[in-house]
């Protein structure tokens, strides 16, 4: 990447991955700005649902980086279903076609994504070459991608994070469940053997430089851990690093009763994805084993300060 130019703009950034993410590249020399969501009066503010952007706002970065999207954690009633999508697709498209409409256009668009692109029980180990699923957040996937297709048009190059489990103690699904393994109460989910496509969430913001710096890098990237674990090691593994137990195992059906579809999607999904982009371009995992992983993370206690 160019030497003089080091913007980078990014989208969403208010949850624990854009946090660690701004963090992150700051470290590295970036120098970050945020857009944030708000009524659209100052600089640097949008509102996607009403459609407004200024494009001034978007020029002069060497990338642009999206993030946004209402969480998907919990129950998915018809009105929920929607807000997940509108606010991942509306989002995508005012940012992507104001980019395409720029004068001065950055170098590189990077949007989430996340491996739901492949749906909960792909039934084989899925690179980027794999097709998608047929599920509610597989089509969200889908649309969610192609949304970034004006920038891509443009000659922006474009990239995808297909992003696994992301794993912090401050945030996301790690940070919901430390308090019970901590006290004890820690369990597997069903019959434990779903495979988990995990990624530490400073190894994902290596991958966001990564996508950043190399030019060879474009379109869908699987951004997951390569030792992917089954929820069974996953609770096991937990637990030992935390000194504790896990011994309590929640059934698939109470799963299903208590979260239907989202349960099976998220909960219950079998995902064996291979980042077979980031493995041809030699990128190096801070920590490449879930073991080394928890070593790191909690080396200051399981709780974040």
């Amino acid at each position: 990447m160019s030497t003089q130019n080091r913007r980078i703009l990014v989208a969403g950034a208010s949850g624990f991955i854009g946090r660690a993410l701004a963090e992150h590249l700051t470290r590295k020399g970036y120098h970050v700005s945020v857009l944030r969501r708000a009524p659209c009066g100052k600089r640097l503010e949008w509102n996607p649902e009403r459609g407004a952007l200024n494009p001034l706002d978007l020029e002069g970065f060497y990338a642009v980086i999206h993030l946004g999207g209402e969480s998907i954690f919990g129950r998915w009633s018809n009105a929920r279903r929607e807000r997940i999508r509108l606010s991942r697709v509306q989002s995508t498209t005012l940012l992507a076609r104001t980019l395409a409409s720029l004068v001065y256009k950055p170098e590189v668009f990077i949007c989430a994504s996340a491996i739901g692109y492949y749906g909960p029980n792909p039934g084989q180990s899925c690179t980027e070459a794999a097709p998608a699923g047929g599920d509610f957040l597989a089509r969200v996937c889908v649309e969610w991608e192609a949304s970034t297709r004006p920038a891509q048009e443009a000659g922006i190059r474009t990239v995808q994070l297909r992003q696994g489990v992301v794993l912090s103690k401050s945030g996301g699904f790690l940070g919901e469940i430390l308090p019970w393994f901590v006290r004890g109460w820690g369990a597997k989910i069903g019959d434990g053997t779903q495979q988990m496509a995990w990624v530490g969430i400073e190894d994902l913001c290596a991958m966001y430089a990564c996508a950043i710096e190399d030019d060879a890098l474009e379109g869908p990237i699987n951004a997951v851990s390569s030792a992917p674990v089954s929820n069974e090691d996953f609770t096991r593994q937990l637990a030992s690093a935390l000194h504790t137990h896990a011994r309590l195992r929640v059934p698939s059906s109470l799963v299903r009763l208590l979260l239907g579809a989202a349960g099976r999607c998220l909960l219950l999904a079998n995902q064996t994805i291979i980042p077979e982009k980031l493995r041809a371009r030699g990128f190096e995992y801070r920590t490449p084993t879930l073991e080394s992983f928890f070593k790191e993370e909690f080396k200051d206690g399981p709780f974040f300060r």
